[in-house]
């Protein structure tokens, strides 16, 4: 219900009298800010456009995209058929990383470990070769309260026995003196001298890395449309590729797929 509110509200705030309708529809699982604050600047250089955006599971969002009930659709490449891929571009990859303290040893570990210590209850480190210590887990809450890249470990959205923190920034803060610590969250581009994030399965989460899916703990991002799209579409699909969309994406985390920003 929280999900629903949050979505009807975006549309009535966007929603205006306009000529053309641009319908989007998100089943990237994002929870980042960087759609949102892009559709409302889509909106305020194009008032005529009646925009809606809903949160949707892929496999209905494709449905209702081949009914012709969305303009646009933004999904995860595992999501996209491939028979779709000619008339979709991949725009961003999220990522995900485990953190921990300079003064703990470990530097590597493998998915399958991880999504252990993170989700066992009360794990120790011992469990890949540390100490008897029990570990310290700080993850990042979304604004409905779920843990931020469960998915990707195929955890409880609900975490068990991890202290859900409202950034990453946050969460690091507290890791940088506890050799205990495992922070799970969001990729950061720039970390502390104080902690470091852990190579999974020898990858380690560089942007090289998770660009090309070396890392494996990363996922691309895909805007899906009509051969030929109508204005509005067009309009959005050009600022989804554009260097101020690429900055809202940093902010949550995810690399575009332009150059490096300076």
């Amino acid at each position: 219900m929280k999900r629903l509110l949050t979505v009807l509200a975006l549309t009535a705030a966007l929603l205006s009298a306009g000529a053309e309708k641009l319908r989007i529809a998100d089943a990237t699982g994002s929870d980042g800010g960087a759609l949102p604050a892009a559709l409302l600047k889509l909106f305020a250089e194009h008032p005529e456009f009646e925009i809606s955006c809903f949160k949707l599971d892929a496999e209905t969002a494709l449905e209702k995209f081949a009914f012709g009930d969305f303009d646009v659709v933004l999904i995860n490449g595992g999501d996209l058929p491939p028979d779709r891929r000619k008339t979709a571009f991949r725009y961003a990859v999220g990522a995900y990383i485990a953190v921990v303290s300079v003064k703990n040893p470990l530097r590597k570990i493998s998915a399958k470990d991880l999504r252990m210590i993170v989700d066992a209850p009360r794990a120790q480190w011992e469990l890949v070769g540390g100490s008897a210590s029990t570990v310290h887990r700080y993850g990042v809450s979304s604004r409905d309260g779920k843990l931020i890249g469960a998915a990707m470990l195929k955890l409880d959205t609900r975490a068990r026995e991890i202290t859900a923190l409202s950034s990453m920034d946050e969460a690091i803060l507290l890791a940088e003196n506890d050799p205990e610590a495992l922070v799970w969250g969001p990729f950061m581009p720039e970390l502390p001298i104080t902690v470091v994030a852990l190579e999974v399965d020898g990858a380690a989460p560089t942007r090289a890395n998770i660009r090309s899916g070396a890392y494996p703990l990363s996922v691309s991002r895909f805007a899906l449309s009509s051969a030929e799209p109508g204005r509005a579409a067009r309009a959005f699909l050009t600022l989804l590729r554009s260097g101020e969309f690429a900055r809202l994406l940093e902010d949550d985390g995810e690399i575009s797929e332009l150059p490096e920003l300076r």
